[in-house]
């Protein structure tokens, strides 16, 4: 029987998260003409998004918790493809777990090994989903604009999900009424294996980084 409600619970929850992501989608449709107004910024390579048979870990560099707002508004078509890994502190309580959560968020403890969170990046990944990944692990709340070093993380679910890295840089702070560009790369899959390959592609990607940054 406890079975059973534990079940029932969860079809609600995930009835409740459908509906609140669904708002979501309309409000950003809502807000979208006065957010670009107010935050003019030009988005170049929307193409290596689209086309896509398989999921995709689209890998931005992050700058404020202000940046999965306004990749949600940017990026509002075809919500349900997409979701993004975030830290487990937002959603430490109902309200935020819930607004969050709606967004689509995956939480993970970043101190600890959590496989539940690992396993669902990955099934997500597997299903055909897009997963937008902060491979700087944190905000970048110094105040230079130069990437932080790069987790492993990003290169983990790419080689076992063998799926596309999308590079993707927020070139400066987001700020009211200055112009600004998100400059997304194309995608690539992870080659090298093993430590040693492993910083290999964390160099690989550090460089694409630099590129877009540069363009």
């Amino acid at each position: 029987m406890k079975k059973f409600f534990r079940k029932l619970g969860s079809f609600f929850g995930y009835i409740n998260r459908f509906i609140f992501a669904c708002l979501l989608v309309i409000f950003s449709l809502i807000l979208y003409i006065p957010f670009r107004i107010l935050f003019p910024i030009k988005v170049l390579g929307r193409k290596n998004l689209k086309n896509q048979k398989t999921g995709q870990l689209i890998a931005c560099n992050h700058y404020s918790n202000f940046d999965v707002w306004m990749l949600q508004v940017l990026f509002f078509k075809r919500f349900w493809l997409r979701k993004f890994l975030a830290k487990k502190e937002l959603g430490k309580n109902c309200f935020s777990r819930t607004l969050v959560g709606g967004l689509g968020a995956i939480f993970i403890d970043r101190n600890n090994l959590d496989i539940k969170a690992m396993k669902e990046v990955l099934s997500e990944l597997r299903k055909g989903k897009n997963i937008i990944i902060f491979p700087e692990g944190t905000r970048n709340k110094s105040g230079s604009e130069d990437l932080q070093d790069i987790k492993s993380g990003v290169i983990f679910f790419a080689d076992r999900a063998k799926c596309n890295i999308v590079p993707m840089i927020i070139k400066h702070r987001i700020k009211p009424f200055h112009k600004n560009q998100i400059i997304i790369g194309e995608g690539y899959k992870v080659t090298n294996s093993g430590k040693a390959g492993q910083q290999i592609e964390l160099d690989i990607l550090n460089d694409k980084f630099q590129s877009l940054r540069e363009m």
